[in-house]
């Protein structure tokens, strides 16, 4: 009875719009739990396929004196298709095979035609940037802009552009170089793509490598009802389906990739199929399959955070080097989500470096959506006085985030003394 009046009341909420988007906080911050944390905002059930939440306003002022000179950052590629083929061909092989026996109900023959849709969209362009993930990187680089004037609209200022040598993440650096060149055409700009540069994508030991999905279909399997799914696409006589778990999460990872993509007339379908109950059980099984996988889960034993060791060495001795001139700067590093989450973990942001063993409780001390939602990053912006005095300020997303280091300038940390707490944790 829990259970239904809770469904009631989410139905209910997401059809008065009181769980559209709203402005995206510090959601750590916040002190709420995982439930409530997902249903603060209603682009949360696409995981980590969930559209770059924009800010609604911009920084807080720096202190008295204090001017950017520098800004550093680890960014993930914007929108994309899906990456994987069998996301849409494990549900088709289901549903043609229903379909051949009459066995699907009219909401399981739309289902087929949109999966259909999104297969043939990614079928020669699998994994690869999307408009949508065009219009993120562009619209982040003019917030670049507008927000430090300092370093991006100044003729002295030199940028660095590093990508992984994957489409997505060099299609995501050219859209923010072309923007920043555009408004400032002055700018020293550099984009480079290259597999020597390791750091971006530092491998990791990864314990499921062989079953990569394993972790969200346990979930699954304990935690989710698949009757009223399946009761919503098949009529009597419907196919045997061998593994069920695999089916309903390729059907959910095909749900959320929809608002990534740019197939004319095809609309989302996640809240038709999918009660708000069953989206939030599959976007913690999402999110506990990222968190042991990718973050500080003990089931990996700390291998991923560790292993972005070279990444913060990286942002170090860059960071380093630029503020040595008197030249205003930035370094921006364009990668993917698997190696922002443990960069995030490493560093202690946000408080994302817990430990949880529940999986039920995962979602309460990490939300994927939240760190490496589509185009998501973590900025350092490095700010100078005229006596030579710099601090930083650190955001998640474009949001004043927090580190375990003393200081008495919140949001802004005294760089000598981040400099040594994130040496030590090399």
């Amino acid at each position: 009875m829990q259970k239904v009046r809770f469904a009631i009341t989410c139905a209910l909420l997401l059809c008065s719009g009181v769980l559209c988007a709203q402005p995206y906080e510090n959601m750590v911050m916040r002190g709420r739990g995982g439930k409530e944390l997902f249903f603060s905002d209603s682009l949360n059930i696409y995981s980590l396929y969930r559209s770059y939440p924009a800010p609604q306003a911009g920084p807080s002022p720096a202190p008295s004196g204090y001017k950017a000179v520098y800004l550093t950052s680890y960014g993930r590629h914007g929108s994309r298709k899906l990456h994987r083929a069998d996301y849409t061909s494990t549900v088709l092989a289901v549903l043609s095979a229903a379909d051949s026996s009459a066995s699907l109900t009219p909401l399981g023959s739309e289902i087929m035609y949109k999966v259909s849709e999104i297969d043939k969209d990614c079928r020669l362009s699998i994994g690869e940037l999307t408009t949508e993930g065009v219009r993120q990187h562009k619209e982040l680089a003019e917030r670049l802009y507008r927000y430090y004037p300092s370093i991006f609209a100044s003729r002295r200022a030199a940028v660095r552009c590093y990508s992984t040598v994957i489409q997505r993440t060099m299609m995501s650096m050219a859209a923010a170089g072309e923007t920043l060149l555009k408004l400032n055409p002055h700018l020293d700009l550099q984009s480079l793509a290259s597999g020597e540069f390791t750091y971006l994508n530092a491998r990791y030991a990864d314990p499921f490598a062989l079953q990569p999905h394993k972790p969200f279909d346990d979930f699954l399997r304990k935690y989710f009802d698949f009757a009223p799914v399946l009761g919503k696409l098949f009529v009597e006589g419907a196919p045997a389906i061998s593994d069920t778990a695999a089916f309903v999460r390729c059907l959910y990872l095909d749900a959320a990739i929809v608002p990534c993509l740019d197939i004319s007339g095809l609309t989302p379908f996640a809240r038709e199929l999918f009660s708000p109950e069953d989206l939030f059980t599959l976007a913690q099984a999402m999110n506990y399959m990222i968190y042991v996988r990718n973050s500080s889960s003990p089931l990996n034993c700390g291998e991923a955070p560790a292993s972005q060791k070279p990444l913060l060495s990286d942002i170090i001795s860059k960071a380093d080097a630029a503020l040595s001139s008197d030249c205003p700067s930035a370094d921006l590093r364009f990668g993917h989500d698997s190696y922002l989450i443990p960069l995030v973990a490493l560093m202690g942001v946000d408080g994302y470096d817990k430990s949880e063993t529940d999986p039920l409780k995962v979602a309460d001390v990490f939300q994927d959506y939240s760190i490496a939602p589509m185009a998501g990053n973590l900025q350092l912006v490095y700010f100078r006085n005229r006596s030579g005095d710099v601090i930083v300020k650190i955001l998640l997303n474009e949001r004043e985030a927090t580190l375990p280091v003393p200081t008495d300038i919140f949001p802004y940390y005294h760089w000598d003394d981040l400099r040594i707490f994130l040496t030590n944790k090399l």
